[in-house]
Order: structure tokens, then C-alpha cells, then sequence
């Protein structure tokens, strides 16, 4: 039961360092990977949805913040949207880098 817990264990710290070196410098541009995916006023779960961006949103990195081991990202949604347009909080499992 041990090994199995430390597996666990270090398969997060090694997720948490991939989230972590997906984007160096800031700015940076990413783009959505889930349908409906909230923006939040800060980061964080228990933050205010502000909006939702949807799969293939483009989206412009500008910061981000661990909150309770979770990574979250700071960003601007495209000047082209219809809907607010940022800063918004969004947890970074969502957004991958635009390639």
C-alpha cells in the first residue's frame, strides 16, 4: 500500500511540473481543451464564474499561481469575443500551448 501511495504521490509532482513548465514566458498564447470550461474572477475553485471559454478558444497567457497544488492560469480571451474579454482565472489542465 506503501509504493502504490509514493507512486500516486510522485505522478502528481511530476503533472504538477509538466503544468508548470508549459509556459516559460509570459505573454504566452494557449488554446482551450474542454467544451464550456469556466473563467473565474481569481483562481481557484470556489472563485465567481465570470464566463466560459469552449474547445479551440484561443486564449493569451499572462500569469499564473498555484492554488492548494492546482495550477491556474491568468488570461485574456481573443479581442475577438463576444463575451468579457479578461483577466480571467483558469485551471491550467485546461489550456495547452499553441503550437
Amino acid at each position: 500500500m506503501r509504493k502504490i501511495f509514493s507512486a500516486v504521490i510522485i505522478a502528481v509532482m511530476i503533472c504538477g511540473a509538466a503544468y508548470a513548465e508549459r509556459f516559460s514566458n509570459f505573454p504566452a498564447y494557449g488554446i482551450c481543451m474542454g467544451d464550456s470550461v469556466r473563467c473565474r474572477e481569481n483562481p481557484g475553485t470556489k472563485s465567481k464564474i465570470i464566463t466560459r471559454i469552449n474547445k479551440g478558444d484561443e486564449v493569451q497567457v499572462v500569469g499564473q499561481r498555484t492554488v492548494k497544488g492546482e495550477l491556474w492560469y491568468e488570461v485574456y480571451t481573443s479581442p475577438d469575443s463576444e463575451d468579457e474579454e479578461g483577466p480571467f482565472w483558469v485551471s491550467a489542465r485546461y489550456i495547452e500551448p499553441e503550437h
